[in-house]
């Protein structure tokens, strides 16, 4: 990432280059907010499979 930043802020920086450099950063921004929505997604997960153990604890 530091890369395309140095990429970008260099002075022969061009139509094509800054596409290129915001379609990197577009990928990389949309992968992040797909690990951070996976981590949400388990923590509910691990959550909601602990109060139903903590449900049926003792009654089998």
């Amino acid at each position: 990432m530091n890369e395309l930043l140095a990429t970008c802020l260099g002075p022969d920086l061009d139509n094509i280059k800054a596409t290129a450099v915001l379609s990197e950063l577009r990928k990389i921004c949309l992968y992040l907010r797909r690990i951070v929505f996976v981590a949400k997604v388990i923590t509910g997960l691990t959550m909601l499979c602990r109060w139903i153990g903590g449900a049926f604890a003792g009654k089998f």
